[in-house]
């Protein structure tokens, strides 16, 4: 996950015939006629103000398309071109905000492109994405690397789920809008190769530590690792997409099951994932959610609805739009209109608890559309109110225009009908693409830091000289009690106790191992510091009775954010039994926590310099007293 790549062009052999043009009706659970069998497209926008012509909404999708792709404002496009190759054009979709390249918006630059049947620009994208991104060899061959620099560095080996998804579907698209051309722009074989890794990553090119992207539950996973494939996120369920792939995929060796699959994976999404996902009063889902929908806390607040989970209105609507087939989606989209509009059409926060407190005082464009989207699951007044609230924002300017002016435009594509399916119009099996060669690269030999272990002596030191204690917070004194860290021939242990009995509403118990001895007798200042930015992997002996998770945390040299607990941290499920979790050193990983926002570290500016890891509680009991204690043995980086 974290190997350096062979760059060299990729492509997967492309298998059996494709699907011809889209049937009559769709086989299992059809029951609402929507634009998948209608080739009917509804129009929000016309539904709010009949007065609008078609004209009044292509400028309006013109217009966006000319600020965030075409522009030349540095303040408001995101679409660079970056010089060409021998396959013809590159160009890129910047994340303003952090000034990298996420295949997330790559690949609804695509989707954008597509629909706005802006061919160049998709070609461009497609080229870079293709040629920088796909991963032609190591561990995560096959997949996008989500993460990388302007220049094509990769800062992130993995990939993330939504991006293969928007990659095979905008493909598959582009085959139906203009027909497919030669090497990578054989859009069908193309997206064919995208769906038959995500199926089965683990039978094409095996490897230590990655799995396919769809778990044997049939829900897409966070990250296809093993240290993230066991929780998913429910704006990654993309049912509209799945049932398109169950009549347009190739398979892999076996058609007719893996379209099968896919049909089972929509279905799946419809009637597992997102009922349990969806909060019974607000319709709020939670960033990151269990395999049934149950909110999981991890990387920071992620049990909370917030940015990622705006998406999932989008995907009930064009779900809705395209297929009809789950009745409760106008249930959700009703739900979550109902509660927003009264948190107040013009003021409504960007991030809440699922029960529907609100957790900023932010008011996002990026919002508006994706709650206007859901809109397509239902009608009537109430929701028309978005539908305008959509059609009455300004295109995005400034530094943090990249997520919600993506958004933005899906919204308003959606909401003036011209967000369609285009199915591959030429059945057969697509002209074969050259495999790349396989470059065997044999393994260099790990090596390894060991930043802090333990023996019998000295008393109050780790092996390596530096110190180890441990502090207890909490928002009333008293509540969280921890007693001095305890130390063995091979481990420390806290032991603590926690209780809201004089009205915390939080508080923790951390303990935390220095890399260096701190020899300057100064305590405002952090210990010498240990540079760990060429590692890619941390190794840590846990347990703890009492509670079933600690956070992991590397701590940096900076006291004002180690003070505010805003250094990129890791949930581990840990038991009473002493055992080695192995972490990649990734941003899929770490993650500073959400409330931290642009006061976060991450990892790239906090392994330079790591002055210790900490472990700590921070969950309180609902009641009563909880009695715990953790205990951490050795820590080693990896590389």
């Amino acid at each position: 996950m974290k190997n350096v790549m062979n760059t060299a062009a990729i492509s997967l052999a492309l298998l059996t015939a494709l699907s011809s043009c889209r049937p009559a009706a769709l086989p299992s659970d059809d029951t609402t006629a929507g634009a998948y069998v209608s080739g009917k497209y509804r129009v929000p926008f016309q539904e709010w103000n009949p007065q609008l012509k078609k004209a009044d909404l292509q400028a309006k999708l013109d217009g966006a398309w000319t600020h965030y792709f075409t522009g030349t404002d540095d303040n408001a496009r995101l679409y660079y071109p970056d010089g060409q190759n021998a396959n013809g054009p590159l160009a890129y979709v910047l994340d303003t905000g952090n000034n990298d390249i996420r295949s997330e918006g790559m690949s609804y630059g695509m989707m954008i492109a597509v629909q706005m049947n802006k061919k160049a620009e998709f070609d461009a994208m497609w080229n870079w994405a293709y040629s920088k991104m796909l991963q032609a060899g190591g561990p995560q061959r096959g997949y996008f690397a989500w993460h990388l620099k302007t220049d094509g560095t990769k800062l992130d080996q993995n990939p993330a789920s939504d991006g293969e998804e928007y990659f095979a579907a905008a493909l598959m698209f582009a085959s139906g809008r203009w027909g497919d051309g030669a090497g990578i722009y054989n859009y069908q074989g193309q997206a064919n190769n995208i769906l038959n890794i995500m199926l089965h990553k683990e039978d094409i090119a095996p490897a230590p530590g990655v799995s396919n992207m769809f778990g044997p539950d049939n829900q897409v996973v966070f990250v296809p690792d093993t240290t993230n494939n066991t929780f998913t996120d429910p704006s990654y369920h993309v049912p509209a997409f799945y049932d398109l792939f169950a009549q347009w995929a190739a398979g892999y060796k076996d058609e007719a099951a893996d379209r099968a699959r896919w049909a089972k994976i929509a279905t799946t999404s419809r009637t597992v994932q997102f009922p349990g996902a969806v909060h019974p009063e607000t319709g709020l889902s939670a960033n990151y959610t269990r395999f049934d929908g149950s909110p999981y806390k991890i990387y920071g607040d992620n049990d909370q609805y917030g940015y990622d989970a705006w998406r999932v209105a989008m995907n009930w609507g064009m779900d809705a739009a395209w297929f009809g087939k789950q009745p409760q989606e106008k249930v959700w989209a009703d739900r979550l209109q109902t509660f927003m509009e009264k948190e107040g059409m013009d003021k409504f926060a960007n991030v809440y608890t699922r029960e529907g407190v609100a957790q900023d005082e932010y008011h996002d464009s990026g919002h508006i559309a994706m709650v206007a989207t859901a809109g397509l699951a239902t009608s009537g007044p109430r929701s028309q109110k978005f539908t305008e609230a959509l059609w009455n924002t300004e295109y995005i300017t400034g530094q943090y225009r990249y997520y919600s002016g993506l958004l933005q435009f899906l919204g308003l594509l959606n909401a003036s009908g011209e967000y369609k399916i285009y199915a591959p119009k030429t059945p057969g099996t697509p002209a074969p693409l050259p495999e790349p060669p396989v470059v065997v690269v044999p393994p260099a030999p790990t090596q390894k830091l060991t930043f802090g272990s333990f023996a019998a002596a000295p008393a109050n030191a780790t092996v390596q000289g530096a110190a180890f204690a441990n502090y207890a917070y909490s928002e009333k004194p008293g509540d969280v009690v921890a007693k001095a860290v305890t130390k063995d021939a091979t481990a420390i242990s806290t032991a603590y106790t926690m209780s809201k009995a004089g009205g915390s509403s939080f508080g923790g118990v951390a303990t935390f191992v220095e890399g260096k001895a701190d020899n300057d007798g100064d305590s405002n200042t952090l210990a010498p510091a240990t540079d760990l930015k060429s590692y890619t992997g941390m190794t840590i002996q846990l347990s703890a009775t009492g509670t079933a998770q600690l956070q992991v945390k590397l701590v940096g040299t900076d006291k004002k954010v180690s003070d505010s607990g805003c250094y990129p941290v890791h949930l581990v499920d840990v038991t009473a039994a002493q055992a080695t979790y192995t972490l990649q050193l990734d941003d899929a990983t770490f993650a500073p926590r959400s409330y931290c926002g642009a006061g976060g570290k991450g990892l790239a500016e906090t392994l330079p310099g790591v002055v210790r890891v900490e472990v700590e509680d921070n969950v309180l009991p609902a009641s009563g007293t909880k009695a715990a204690s953790m205990t951490i043995g050795t820590i080693e980086f990896t590389k």
